[in-house]
């Protein structure tokens, strides 16, 4: 982990006394208050205060159970922590930090603390080694200290096993890729990108409550969403699926996750996000899977739902017709083309005027590829005129169709799920969606792999 030596983590598996009092005992600290909190998913949610004495002892009891998982405990002026280890049978003890000598940590009567400890020092040149290597390019280097620290660590846990702290260690695995011999380059990213599918979270145990309490576990879920699965779009589902089953429906691991990844997927930047959002929504918003949200919570991530549903990627966009500045009716699934981009925009919407010069190079580009740009104003009944005006001013007369809903009866806002313009969706000749919610920029790049992948 980055901080090692800067944080202070308490385990607690069940409870064999009701009681735990851990003294802190400091040297060259500039504050009267400590702070308690523990890792929460994306960011620690502060517990308590701890008031220190004229000698800089601070004492943190209770005479209840703590809760499984880990605890940090610093000051709050400048965010430097400390971290411990704790258990049952290993909840009273006492810890020396020196806050102008972050590395000098001392324990006493605490077994697993002193493996933890030990493993820190003996990490400990290996770390400085590693952090001043990722300053620099030298990646091979820098993969030879990582396999050395794990080889380190892999002699703890072996050594220590069924310890937390064994359980710590593991978490703080580096990754590093494997080798593939004899393969080509493309081949060896497949190779790379199916492993690490697979095997990136092979040192978290999402089936152990206190991996939720884990510093470092939810940057590295995060990491294996963002920079892994989402260059697999078909299995995140799954992958999803999996990881819930893991945590097990009644864990608060699984109640943070519920609607941490529903919110992650709504409104997303990629337009398969919207899959995973209903799955999300279908699979586990109901009283069976989410009893503890309450129903007219279930209702509105249904409505959303419903909403998105109509254009999932891969479905045929919605029937619906539009007219012209001169009044002519156009059936959206009636116009001829072999791929259609169709922008739902707003005169006056500044996003909307800078994406219509890269519509029109789009045109261009494109004009042989059988590729038509189709506009739907979002004005409607009598705010129509601005329609048209809007026309006149971004220069898109030359685009197959600008159309509008002069009737105001269509619902098309719903029915294509417009939140924010412009909405740009990509149709196929059949007007199946192939893909939507693109930014205007990456417009022309994202066609160009459509076309040429066809």
């Amino acid at each position: 982990m980055k901080y090692l030596f800067s944080f202070l983590m308490i385990f607690y598996f069940g409870s064999i006394s009701a009681q735990f009092e851990i003294k802190i005992h400091t040297n060259n600290i500039d504050d009267s208050l400590l702070i308690v909190s523990t890792p929460n998913g994306e960011r620690p949610a502060i517990l308590d205060t701890i008031r220190g004495d004229s000698t800089g002892l601070f004492i943190y009891k209770g005479d209840t159970d703590l809760e499984s998982g880990v605890y940090f405990v610093g000051k709050k002026r400048n965010k430097q922590m400390y971290k411990l280890i704790i258990k049952p049978d290993d909840d009273t003890f006492d810890v020396y930090f020196d806050f102008l000598r972050r590395k000098k940590i001392k324990v006493q009567n605490s077994p697993e603390n002193k493996i933890y400890v030990d493993y820190l020092i003996s990490i400990d040149n290996l770390k400085l080694k590693s952090n001043l290597l990722s300053r620099g390019q030298n990646q091979v280097k820098l993969d030879s200290v990582h396999r050395l620290m794990n080889n380190v660590r892999l002699g703890f846990i072996n050594k220590h096993k069924g310890t937390l702290a064994a359980l710590l260690i593991k978490s703080e695995l580096d990754w590093v890729d494997p080798v593939f011999n004899g393969v080509s380059a493309s081949e060896f990213e497949k190779k790379l990108l199916d492993y690490k599918v697979k095997h990136y979270l092979d040192n978290l145990d999402f089936s152990n409550s206190v991996t939720f309490r884990l510093p470092g576990m939810h940057k590295e879920l995060m990491r294996y969403f963002d920079k892994i699965l989402i260059l697999k779009p078909s299995i995140v589902n799954n992958k999803i699926d999996d990881l819930f089953g893991k945590m097990g429906y009644e864990s608060k691991m699984y109640e943070y996750y519920l609607p941490f990844f529903l919110k992650k997927y709504n409104r997303g930047y990629k337009g398969w996000f919207d899959t995973v959002y209903v799955h999300i929504a279908r699979k586990y918003y109901n009283k069976e899977k989410a009893p503890w949200i309450p129903q007219n919570t279930h209702a509105y991530v249904q409505d959303q739902a419903d909403r998105k549903e109509l254009t999932l990627n891969g479905k045929i966009i919605p029937d619906i017709t539009f007219v012209t500045q001169k009044g002519d009716s156009v059936r959206l699934l009636d116009i001829p083309s072999e791929y259609m981009v169709l922008v739902f925009w707003r005169p006056g919407c500044s996003h909307c005027r800078h994406a219509m010069p890269i519509l029109n190079n789009l045109r261009k580009e494109f004009k042989n590829k059988g590729v038509k740009i189709v506009t739907v104003c979002t004005r409607q009944r009598s705010d129509t005129y601005r329609c048209w005006d809007g026309v006149k001013k971004e220069n898109m007369g030359k685009f197959a169709y600008n159309l509008a809903d002069k009737g105001g009866k269509t619902k098309f806002l719903r029915k294509f799920n417009v939140g924010g313009v412009p909405m740009i969706y990509i149709l196929d000749k059949n007007k199946r969606i192939i893909d939507k919610n693109i930014k205007a920029r990456n417009l022309i790049v994202r066609l160009k792999e459509i076309v040429n992948k066809d």
